[in-house]
């Protein structure tokens, strides 16, 4: 048995969970669960409602065997927040840590009848773009930086892939708006509702799956494009 806490300040939520796992991920009991939409505020929010959590469940620190972080992509500032804080505690109790890709742990939380339906996972970059990641013929993409207006499927194996005409489903914070988008351009699209952000339940269970079959892994953010922020210049400002 193995207490999990997950993290998740990566998309449009500040959300934990603590879980109980056992029978390699196929016993997975929630002993208390956040899940706040916001897009930003992380910061104030984050500790108190670990806190809380840890309160609810009853469980001490040093209990924790694994801590679940996503890794992005997603808001810089939510990244940052939520991997310092699963450092920080992975730090204090000596608890191995695991990364999940922010899409990943969307796509997990989507029940897909088969493998091969064909899902797109995307993320508002609030750029005018998306953070997306399309899971073909049961292959996950890599993410990338996708156009929300300018949408393309790229099928396995070309317009004679067999998924080709299939409906297909849209999830993320983006699914209703790339949904609509794709069936006005010819492609039935289904949006899966509840998915704007990873559930922290499916992802103390994806990152417990994950570190038994291959162990833990470093809490490195994932960026797909430079933060905005620019350093302030170096330069001396006064009278020349």
């Amino acid at each position: 048995m193995t207490i999990v806490l997950a993290i998740d300040c990566a998309a449009g939520a500040c959300s934990a969970a603590l879980c109980r796992v056992r029978n390699d991920g196929d016993d997975v009991a929630a002993l208390a669960v956040a899940k706040l939409p916001m897009d930003r505020g992380h910061a104030e929010i984050l500790m108190p409602l670990l806190s809380r959590l840890r309160d609810t469940a009853e469980v001490d620190w040093s209990e924790i065997g694994l801590i679940v972080a996503t890794v992005g992509p997603g808001s810089f500032t939510g990244v940052r927040i939520g991997l310092s804080a699963a450092r920080g505690i992975a730090l204090a109790t000596g608890a191995p840590t695991v990364a999940v890709q922010s899409l990943e742990a969307i796509a997990a939380g989507v029940r897909v009848g088969e493998p091969s339906t064909p899902l797109l996972v995307a993320l508002d970059s609030r750029r005018g773009d998306a953070y997306g990641q399309w899971h073909l013929g049961g292959t996950a993409r890599p993410p990338a930086v996708i156009p929300i207006n300018r949408v393309e499927i790229p099928w396995v194996g070309g317009p004679d892939d067999a998924s080709h005409g299939a409906d297909i489903l849209v999830a993320g914070d983006l699914a209703d708006r790339l949904a609509d988008h794709l069936r006005a351009t010819g492609h039935p699209a289904t949006a899966v509702a509840g998915t704007e952000a990873p559930d922290p339940v499916v992802l103390a269970t994806l990152g417990y799956r994950r570190h038994a079959g291959s162990g833990p892994s470093p809490l490195r953010p994932i960026y797909l494009r430079p933060a905005d922020a620019k350093p302030a210049s170096s330069r001396p400002t006064g009278p020349k």
